[in-house]
């Protein structure tokens, strides 16, 4: 869970450049959306609530991470009342740190259903704009499997990892480097499932499938830096 929630929290939004009179005229824009007046101050809220919960859990204080971000997750409910299209993605993302926050405390069922709402989110963003979501669901997906592994239900575990490996596998065709890396992550929690069900060989067969994964995407990153201008 904890290498879920620091890849998500590299992704954190910033609220800093926000200027008053941006928040004011309505200069916020969320998703490509520059969204009306009235929501920028309660969507910023939900910004740094959502930064502060990154930053304590960084520290190790999950129980104060947990209370910022269930109110981040509060807000963007809200928002996500109002406009489902442009909100959605930041409920759903702050979901998936609730649901961690949750998990690192031992509240376990509880980060299973904040992991479930995530991904009924996404799997719905993901149905109208694939290209932008796909990838999220897949992360998703992989979080409840965690979950749910959690909980010692390891053959719905099977079936979330196996979702979002196939999501992977998709992806790799358009973006090889990243999409095989977080195959390689899916995979290997794939093969916990299969080993807690007694699946050996095609545990071994998923641990296998990961590490080629993962040596492929860490060679496609090393090659896509050495692209670079100097």
């Amino acid at each position: 869970m904890l290498g879920l929630f620091h890849r998500s929290a590299k992704r954190a939004p910033s609220a800093r450049h926000y200027s008053p009179d941006d928040l004011l005229a309505g200069r916020v824009v969320v998703n490509g959306v520059r969204i009306d007046a009235e929501l920028t101050s309660p969507y910023v809220r939900s910004v740094s609530l959502h930064n502060e919960c990154h930053h304590l859990a960084g520290l190790g204080r999950w129980g104060e991470a947990l209370d910022k971000v269930t109110g981040a997750v509060a807000l963007r409910r809200q928002l996500a009342e109002a406009r489902a299209d442009v909100f959605g993605p930041e409920l759903a993302n702050s979901l998936i740190s609730q649901s961690s926050c949750r998990a690192q405390l031992g509240r376990h069922e509880e980060a299973l259903g904040a992991s479930k709402e995530a991904v009924s989110i996404y799997r719905q963003l993901s149905d109208a704009r694939p290209e932008e979501f796909q990838a999220k669901l897949a992360l998703s997906l992989n979080n409840q499997s965690i979950c749910l592994g959690n909980l010692g239900r390891h053959a719905e575990a099977r079936k979330a990892s196996e979702e979002a490996v196939a999501i992977y596998r998709g992806l790799a065709k358009t973006a090889p480097s990243s999409a095989r890396a977080e195959r390689s992550k899916s995979l290997a929690n794939l093969a916990t499932a299969l080993d807690a069900l007694g699946l050996r060989p095609e545990a071994a067969a998923a641990r296998a499938e990961a590490g080629a994964a993962g040596a492929a995407g860490a060679a496609g990153a090393e090659a896509g830096m050495g692209t670079g201008a100097p």
